[in-house]
Formats: structure tokens, C-alpha cells, sequence
């Protein structure tokens, strides 16, 4: 019971906060613990109750953060086009119900998270991600009675998948960007991730894959200054675990790849319109842990280790195709229309 008062607390400081501060300081605590952990320090300790136990925990305090500002909009504390804000601290509404909600969704992201882990999931899936999107997409259906929401005009006109419709990260959203980005961000985690697995000392191999998880998320800190900076941390976290579930560099690589495109698309899906946070980045950390951690290891993928670096080849092709075609597409019609 203990631990779920901490993640309770956990939840209502991440709403005080607001989800992207909060899912910072979980990227601060994970830095102290690799810190810690790379200097020699038995680190186990600060790494699963300080930077993943139930106070700083993503299904913990960010996803109360995210959720909350979702809350205070439908309570009527924030205008419409603000419950997608996580960038806010809520504790200035100055609604002690808002951070309520917040530690009751903090608690029962740790209580669920824990039941995940008990049965059996952690080990094939990313059990703290599919919390996150699970509660939002419940609240999103519950408070807002929809699920996917009516793109705005602009967006219908285009179509919800189109290019130039709106989308999460516009700078990583055109074809080839999502393979060379990924695939650089994916790269230097490969590698970095590689090094770490070479470690005699076990705890390094266990924890150390999260080093390039806690980089991403340390880069997040810049973004609570307003500096444009891309949410990576999907990308790192997908190679490491492809790569520590048995997965050569280039089927690291290639989760990188892939985890990129996926949160694009689904984030076209349920998170950019809407009034909530959605977050793109745990949806596809979901879907791709699944396969990575669990179904490619199972039937034995992990054995063809040219195949990644194959397919890494066609998706450069293909996509450097799709948006020379879109680009030419898109210099054509401003002729016409000049």
C-alpha cells in the first residue's frame, strides 16, 4: 500500500507539474542512475525506485500530467485547444481537484503496471507505454465520447494522412526525413547500446540499455525553454530493446526506422486531433516493443541478421522516392495556382 500512496503522490506532482516536466524529470533521475551505475555504484536501487519506481515513472507522472490538463479542460479550468497542453503546471489553476486526479491516475498507472508486469508482459512489451495509452484514449472516450476526432478543415481538405495535413512532428514527418532521422537517432543508439551489452558486469547489461533512452529524455529538458527539439526517446528505447532481446545493430537500426514512421502515423490517428495528449511516442513504443521484444524473437528473426539492413535499404529507396514525387507534386500545383 505503501508504494501506491508514492505513486499516488507521484501522479499529483506530475499534475502540478504538467507531463512534460514531469516525464523530464524521469529523464534527470534515469541520467543520476546511469551516472551512477557506469562509476561503479550498485545502481539497481536508484534505477527502478527513483527514475522507474512509482514516483517518477512514466505511467506514473506523466501520464497523470497529460491526463490531468485533459481534465482541467473538461472542467471548464482551461479553454478549448489547452487539455493537449502538457507543457503547462497545473498547480497554477489553483484546483486542488485537478491534482487529485492526477495522483488517482498515478496510482492506478502504478497498480496496473505492476499487475502487467506480474503476469508475464514486461518481458514482451513496454508495459508502462501501453498504460499511457490506455488511460488517455479511456478518457478521451469517456469525457470527449470519441476516439479518433474530426481533423480540422485544412486537414479534411488534404485528407488525415496526407503530408501536409497536420501531424506531431512536422519535421519528421516527410518520407525520407522519418528513415534518415530515425536511422541516424536509431544508429548512435545501436551503437551505444552495443558497447553497453559488452559489459561483463551484469547490471550495466540490464540497465545500461536504457543510456540512450535517458540522452533522448535529458534533450527534452531544453523543450521546457521553447527550443526546437525532436522527441526521440521512442526511437532509442525501441533499438535498445531490439537489440537486448537479441537483435544485431542493423535490427536495431531498423526498429528505429520503423517505431519513427509508426508514431507519425499514429499520431494522424488518435493524438492530433482532438483535445488530448495522446502521446505518439508511447502508442508506437507499444506496438513495436511487442514485435520486438516479443514476436521476432520467438520465430527466430533475429538469426538473419542481412535481412534488416535489407529492408533498411528498400525503405531509403522507397521513401526518397515517395517525397521526390511529393516534392514535384507540390512545386507543379504552386505553379498553377500562381
Amino acid at each position: 500500500m505503501m508504494l501506491v500512496f508514492y505513486a499516488f503522490c507521484g501522479g499529483a506532482f506530475g499534475a502540478m507539474l504538467g507531463g512534460s516536466a514531469a516525464f523530464s524529470l524521469t529523464g534527470l533521475f534515469c541520467a543520476i542512475s546511469m551516472a551512477a551505475l557506469f562509476g561503479g555504484v550498485e545502481a539497481p536501487f536508484l534505477h527502478t525506485a527513483l527514475a522507474f519506481g512509482p514516483m517518477m515513472l512514466p505511467a506514473v507522472s506523466y501520464a497523470a500530467g497529460a491526463t490531468s490538463a485533459h481534465y482541467a479542460r473538461w472542467r471548464g479550468y482551461l479553454p478549448y485547444g489547452q487539455g493537449r497542453n502538457t507543457d503547462r503546471a497545473l498547480m497554477t489553476l489553483g484546483k486542488p481537484d485537478v491534482i487529485l486526479f492526477g495522483g488517482v491516475i498515478g496510482a492506478l498507472g502504478w497498480v496496473l503496471n505492476s499487475l502487467m508486469n506480474r503476469i508475464g508482459l514486461g518481458v514482451v512489451m513496454d508495459t508502462s507505454a501501453a498504460y499511457i495509452w490506455f488511460i488517455t484514449l479511456t478518457l478521451k472516450i469517456l469525457l470527449d465520447h470519441e476516439v479518433f476526432s474530426k481533423p480540422d478543415d485544412a486537414s479534411a481538405r488534404l485528407g488525415r494522412f496526407h503530408r501536409r495535413a497536420k501531424c506531431w512532428q512536422p519535421a519528421m514527418t516527410r518520407p525520407f526525413d522519418m528513415v534518415l532521422m530515425g536511422g541516424v537517432i536509431a544508429g548512435l543508439a545501436a551503437c551505444c547500446t552495443a558497447e553497453v551489452l559488452a559489459s561483463e558486469n551484469p547490471a550495466v547489461r540490464e540497465y545500461g540499455i536504457f543510456l540512450p533512452f535517458t540522452v533522448s529524455c535529458v534533450v527534452l529538458v531544453l523543450g521546457q525553454g521553447k527550443t526546437q527539439v525532436p522527441t526521440t526517446h521512442h526511437i532509442t528505447v525501441c533499438t535498445a530493446y531490439a537489440m537486448a532481446a537479441g537483435g544485431s545493430i542493423g535490427w536495431g537500426v531498423l526498429a528505429g526506422v520503423a517505431v519513427t514512421i509508426l508514431g507519425d502515423f499514429l499520431g494522424r490517428v488518435f493524438h492530433v486531433h482532438g483535445d488530448v495528449y495522446i502521446c505518439p511516442a508511447a502508442m508506437s513504443i507499444v506496438v513495436i516493443s511487442l514485435l520486438v521484444k516479443g514476436l521476432l524473437p520467438a520465430i527466430g528473426a533475429y538469426s538473419f541478421t542481412s535481412l534488416p539492413w535489407a529492408l533498411l535499404g528498400a525503405a531509403v529507396v522507397v521513401s526518397a522516392w515517395l517525397q521526390h514525387r511529393d516534392t514535384n507534386a507540390a512545386a507543379a500545383q504552386q505553379k498553377m495556382t500562381a
